[in-house]
């Protein structure tokens, strides 16, 4: 029974004095007042004429109702649908349909029972469908995430029924979770071996440089086929690149088949890798697979000028190869020529030397450059370094040195580098540094301190900064190839020293952006399926962001153009496109800056994920193995009726749950229709007998 309590916040002699007005009212009326009436009825009369005033002046104190609602909750029983692209893939309309008529007769005989039973589908969302307009058409199949995402959401939840193929392609095994709920499976697909070659994946670089040739890698995999010959071809627009010839050896095989394409042209390219169709194969959806590979002009360029030889040149080299993206040029004079081409970063290894050369060599680098970095050693002049005022300023104290080990400062700003390799730098050798004080010009910013002995100092070891607006850094020491070789002889690897120097250089080869209006996709590529999201900024003109400005999006594919125009706020500078066909978009995205028209261009690339067509065949063992750990049982379609069966005699527990609500008087519809009846009916009587 629902409780109901009534609460008014008010004194108790105004309540008093809502029933004294409504006494009043009622004697004022009937009480010694010849009346038509006979005389009982006025008693009746005066009762309802009390009630009526009284309530009506007790609604003026705003009193409250507070009621408690005992809600009968019965179990949930969700029936949820795999609706992926690989039921219709594998059958046409009859799997799709046969999981629809199952779906309907779990529904029907499970609501004849006392369950609550709801729809399901992969979708993300958690509403109800209807099945006679559902579409099979998920691009991919997580059981894992839906399940988990079902046990989230529904604490009354008497169990699951899963009509599936039992096949999954991103996530989880979602065989290895306990859910806390039973999980039913009804198995629908073909599980018999068929006929069908399709290529699992693609394996390539995601960059290639222009007039290179770059690897592909195509995994062909070829079911219950044996002898068939396989044709694998690459095209780029419709143009045949390369194409190889395979012989399927036995039913299920797997072979890789190498391509070692031409970097002609510049720009983001469209590989097409397909296997030619034969007539026996069940499906040919999945014979086909794009890669997106982004031909750029050149790697980027560093330059290593020294007077001689040293390890420290051949681990720095090291380091900075690493990144496939880097080339680094080594210039001695005396053994090789230096080239006449541009550099981003120039490494000025013990220049400049006492020995007085390079010094017309390295002003002239540095003013080319864009950025530089000095390495200070034994053979340094630091006297003439000091004249350059880069960063640092080197005061000997003698011509002895010290052993420094490196300390990281946890508290440098422009990149950093993570904690497990950083607690690497405690197991390097000390290396060799000048005996001396040290100044530092401006704002450079310091990214390892020396650490002599036992004592940590201020002193620098590793600067960063500017000088006549260019990044530059100073290493001062020398043999820092043991650290590469101690790190590999305690980790079997150089990450943490390569991470150092990979970083230091790219952050030195980084351009800063001057521009005022930047918008840019917040990734190179995404799946169909994926909103294009786009991140905006603007700025004035001391570069303090602005958002009131329409910016005007165009996309185009082909002969394909959209256009959108926005705006962004302080809480939201991102920008949303969704609906876009695989492929290589360009992007152009304009605004007007102090009556200025600024514009930004790009490319990005939308990819078909194309997980549904890989495997068609179900897996019904998989439905088996989840039931069986989460006290299920798995069922085939023919045997829906056997599980409607069981499950309506499983014991079902109504949950009682209470909902209080405190709500004003008004809001009690029966209070006013009371009032009504009680006005009505006084009326009623007084004009029967002739009253007024």
């Amino acid at each position: 029974m629902d409780k109901f309590q009534l609460i008014v916040n008010a004194p108790f002699y105004l309540v008093a004095l809502c029933l004294l007005v409504g006494l009043a009212y009622a004697l004022l009326l009937y009480y010694k007042v010849k009346n038509p009436w006979p005389k009982p009825l006025s008693r009746v009369l005066a009762v309802f004429r009390f009630l009526i005033v009284s309530l009506i002046c007790l609604f003026l104190l705003a009193p409250l109702v507070r009621q408690i609602k005992r809600i009968f909750e019965k179990p949930a029983m969700i029936v949820l649908i795999d609706n992926s692209s690989s039921i219709s893939l594998a059958g046409d309309t009859v799997l799709t349909q046969k999981m629809r008529q199952k779906a309907i007769q779990l529904q029907g005989e499970l609501a004849a029972e006392n369950y609550r039973v709801e729809l399901l589908t992969m979708n993300a969302s958690n509403e109800e469908v209807d099945l006679q307009t559902l579409d099979f058409d998920v691009s991919s199949t997580d059981l894992d995430e839906r399940l988990t995402d079902i046990k989230s959401n529904y604490d009354h939840l008497a169990g699951v029924v899963l009509l599936s193929d039992g096949i999954y392609n991103v996530g989880r095994n979602p065989t290895y979770t306990p859910y806390g709920f039973p999980i039913y499976t009804v198995g629908i697909g073909d599980t018999t071996d068929r006929p069908d070659a399709y290529i699992q994946s693609l394996r390539y670089n995601k960059l290639a440089y222009q007039g290179n040739r770059f690897p592909l890698v195509a995994e062909v995999m070829a079911e219950s086929m044996p002898g068939a010959q396989l044709q694998i071809q690459v095209f780029n627009s419709n143009r045949l690149l390369s194409q190889k010839t395979l012989e399927v050896k036995g039913s299920n095989f797997y072979s890789q088949v190498d391509f070692l394409l031409d970097a002609n042209e510049n720009g983001v390219q469209k590989l097409d890798v397909q296997i030619v169709p034969l007539a026996i194969e069940i499906s040919t959806a999945n014979n086909e697979k794009t890669a997106f590979v982004d031909v750029v002009e050149g790697k980027e360029s560093f330059l290593i000028v020294a007077e001689a030889p040293h390890p420290d040149i051949k681990a720095l080299t090291a380091a900075l190869t690493s990144n496939q993206n880097y080339e680094v040029d080594l210039f001695i004079e005396g053994l090789n020529q230096l080239k006449e081409k541009p550099y981003n970063t120039v490494i000025f290894f013990q220049v400049p030397s006492v020995s007085r050369r390079y010094r017309a060599t390295l002003q002239n680098l540095t003013e080319k450059a864009n950025s530089a970095a000095y390495f200070i050693g034994n053979r340094s002049d630091v006297s003439f370094f000091n004249s350059l005022k880069n960063l640092v300023y080197i005061q000997l104290i003698s011509r002895a040195d010290d052993a420094s080990f490196p300390i990281y400062n946890e508290n440098f700003s422009p990149f950093s580098i993570s904690a497990d390799k950083t607690i690497r730098f405690s197991d390097y050798p000390p290396v060799e540094v000048p005996f001396a004080n040290y100044n530092i010009y401006g704002n450079s910013d310091i990214l390892l301190y020396q650490r002599i002995g036992n004592i940590d100092t201020q002193k620098p070891l590793l600067v960063t900064g500017k000088k006549d607006g260019k990044k530059t850094a100073v290493f001062i020491g020398e043999d820092i190839y043991k650290w590469r070789m101690r790190e590999y002889a305690q980790y079997e690897s150089q990450e943490a020293f390569d991470d150092l120097f990979t970083k230091l250089f790219q952050f030195l080869s980084t351009r800063e952006d001057k521009r005022r209006f930047r918008v840019y996709p917040v990734q190179n590529e995404f799946f169909e399926n994926e909103s294009v999201v786009f991140e905006n900024e603007l700025y004035n003109d001391i570069y303090e962001r602005i958002y009131d400005k329409e910016i005007t999006l165009t996309i185009v594919q082909d002969s394909i153009t959209e256009r959108y125009v926005y705006q962004i706020s302080a809480t939201n500078s991102q920008y949303r496109v969704g609906g876009l066909e695989p492929g290589i978009y360009e992007y152009s995205v304009s605004t007007t800056l102090d009556g200025e028209s600024v514009r930004e261009t790009g490319t990005f690339v939308v990819k078909n994920r194309a997980l549904e067509a890989t495997r068609l065949k179900a897996d019904f063992n998989l439905l088996r193995n989840l039931s069986a750990n989460n006290s299920g049982a798995f069922y085939l379609p023919e045997q829906v009726s056997e599980l409607s069966s069981r499950l309506q005699d499983l014991p079902q527990e109504e949950r009682i749950r209470t909902k209080e609500e405190l709500l004003p008087v008004i809001h009690l519809k029966w209070l006013f229709f009371l009032l009504l009846l009680l006005a009505s009916v006084e009326w009623f009587i007084r004009k029967y007998y002739g009253g007024y």
